[in-house]
Parts: C-alpha cells; structure tokens; sequence
C-alpha cells in the first residue's frame, strides 16, 4: 500500500494540486493554498448549500479521476481508497476562536450523495466504485475491466 495515486487508472498528470474544499463566511471563490492547494472556499450562507458542495465535491471527485486533481488517498495499483471527508473542512467555527472542523462532509450533503456519485463516476469513467459501509463517505475506486 502506499499514499498516491499511481494506480493503472487514474490518468497521470505532471502536476495534480491538492484540492480542499472548505465552508466559511468568507465569498465563494478559487485559490492557491500552501503549496499549490487548489482552495475552493464555499459561503456558508450560499442558497442550496448542500448541493453546491455536492456539486463541487462531484467536480473534484471527477477530477481525481481525470488526473487533474490529486486527494488524500491509498492504493495498491489495483484500487484506490478515498476518504472525501478529508478533502472537506469546515472554518465556520473560526469565527468564535475554535478550530476547524474535518470528516464532516455528512452533515453537509444529502443522505444520497455518496451513493449518487458513486453511479455518477461508474458511468462516466470506466471503474468500478464501491462504498465503504463502516467509514462516512469512503470510497474504493477499481478499473472496471469488464468489456
């Protein structure tokens, strides 16, 4: 096992940024984190929150898979694990001086969502996505060699 994303396909890129996605009161937009992070920064009060971050999270789901991006991940070359509640963080709490808050992507999106992008990723790319039942919002990705 190791943490990239070297697997047989994922499509290889020379350079794939980290991507965040994080909840704030600060306005909506794109940036440069430390390190080349892609930052995407959602408004907490953003009308239909919750489909604006499963929307953003399916972007950079799609991404991964296109070799655009890169997130926190494992795999063997076979398959990959990905943990999306990482690859989300809420600020809001920065506001009252606490701090911010990781794997908290279920309270944001619909009770759905995991299975939705699940059946959104196997049409549109040749793999076979399988949910992790003991982990929130964990995925295994496999090349789907079936013809």
């Amino acid at each position: 096992m190791s943490a990239s994303v070297h697997s047989k396909f994922v499509a290889a890129r020379r350079h794939r940024p980290d991507v965040k996605i994080v909840l704030s009161n600060t306005p909506a937009g794109i940036s440069s984190g430390k390190f080349g992070t892609r930052v995407i920064s959602i408004n907490r009060f953003t009308p239909q929150l919750d489909q604006v971050i499963s929307d953003q999270m399916t972007e950079v789901m799609c991404g991964f898979l296109d070799g655009r991006y890169s997130i926190k991940n494992m795999t063997n070359g076979e398959f990959v694990y990905l943990d999306l509640g990482d690859a989300f963080v809420d600020c809001t709490p920065n506001d009252q001086g606490e701090a911010s808050r990781f794997d908290c992507l279920g309270e944001f999106v619909s009770d759905s969502f995991i299975s939705d992008l699940a059946s959104r990723l196997m049409a549109t790319f040749k793999v076979r996505v399988s949910i992790v039942e003991d982990r929130e919002l964990s995925l295994v990705i496999r090349h789907d060699t079936a013809e």
